[in-house]
């Protein structure tokens, strides 16, 4: 519209002059009158052009600065969108959603840190609650538990020991509560208890072992038990006993009983031969269930050795009538 209004001389100025020339050259020659006629239509519709852009350029603002701020959002979209590698801004706008909520999210960790120690204040007083319940009732157990296996070991010949079971409850609070527990033992009057894995010898750990899984048995449900060789540097009275002991036991459990010891084998319900066999240079491993017959000499030979004499038979009968 500028170019069509100029004042220092326009198309319109030109048109003008070309027309004028043309009128005074038209009598002349004949072909100029159409020309004439056309500039006149030309200068008509050119006017009606600039008009409607006069009115197009009234209704319409521009602003330089303006331009410039949208050539620039323009740019900052384009370099986002290279950034985050994505196509178009609706994926700009829904990472622009999801930075949002992370950073309300962080805006509000000092609330949400106070809020957790709260929580974890509530829970590690509720956690120290119950672990003062159950070191108490630790106690009260480890109390009654400890009588029960001093009273089987003084079955089995050991008068003088002491057990104790301590309950440390000093430690910090885990998964098992906060109680250290220790077994300690004294096979001897004014000596010092100590952890059992210090102090007791072979037969005493056999002994020891032995109240101990006599003692848990009356208050644990076990199917089945099984003592492999439990009689270890025992004999005579105290294996009798420490029989008499599995015989109590297989009232209420399923106890299995590897011995060497007659008088522990002579106390079971039903008695099993292990032993080897070369079968075609391979050596076995079998096992027989005895009938009376058998069990009888097997109860001799463990008493007598494989020379089975009248007097170890004689024994082994006494074992089992007893039994």
């Amino acid at each position: 519209n500028g170019i069509l209004n100029r004042p220092d001389g326009n198309i319109f100025d030109e048109l003008n002059v070309i027309s004028s020339l043309v009128k005074k050259t038209e009598s002349h020659v004949s072909r100029l009158k159409e020309v004439d006629e056309r500039l006149h239509s030309l200068i008509i519709e050119l006017e009606d052009i600039r008009r409607e852009m006069e009115q197009i350029s009234d209704s319409t603002s521009y602003d330089p600065d303006r331009l410039s701020i949208v050539e620039d959002r323009l740019s900052l979209i384009y370099k986002l969108e290279q950034k985050h590698r994505v196509n178009s801004i609706q994926e700009l706008i829904d990472i622009r959603n999801r930075l949002e909520l992370e950073f309300e999210q962080i805006s509000n960790i000092d609330e949400q840190i106070e809020e957790s120690n709260k929580k974890r204040t509530l829970l590690r007083e509720s956690l120290t609650g119950l672990a003062n319940e159950l070191s108490a009732a630790r106690k009260t157990a480890a109390n009654e538990f400890g009588k029960k296996v001093l009273a089987n070991m003084h079955r089995l010949g050991m008068d003088k020991t002491v057990f104790e079971i301590s309950v440390d409850s000093s430690g910090e609070t885990g998964t098992d509560g906060k109680d250290v527990i220790e077994f300690l033992f004294s096979a001897n009057t004014g000596v010092k208890v100590k952890p059992i894995a210090k102090v007791a010898s072979g037969g005493e750990l056999s002994r020891l072992m032995l109240s101990i899984k006599a003692a848990l048995a009356e208050r644990t449900e076990l199917a089945s038990i099984i003592f492999d060789e439990i009689d270890t540097g025992i004999s005579g009275d105290v294996a009798d006993k420490m029989g008499s002991i599995f015989l109590e036991m297989g009232k209420n459990t399923q106890v299995i009983a590897i011995t060497h010891l007659p008088q522990i084998a002579a106390k079971g319900a039903r008695q099993l031969k292990v032993y080897k066999e070369e079968k075609n240079g391979v050596t076995e491993t079998r096992i027989k269930p005895l009938d009376p017959e058998e069990r009888m000499q097997e109860i001799a030979r463990l008493l007598s050795g494989e020379g089975v004499s009248h007097e170890a038979l004689e024994n082994a009968k006494v074992l089992l009538g007893a039994s």
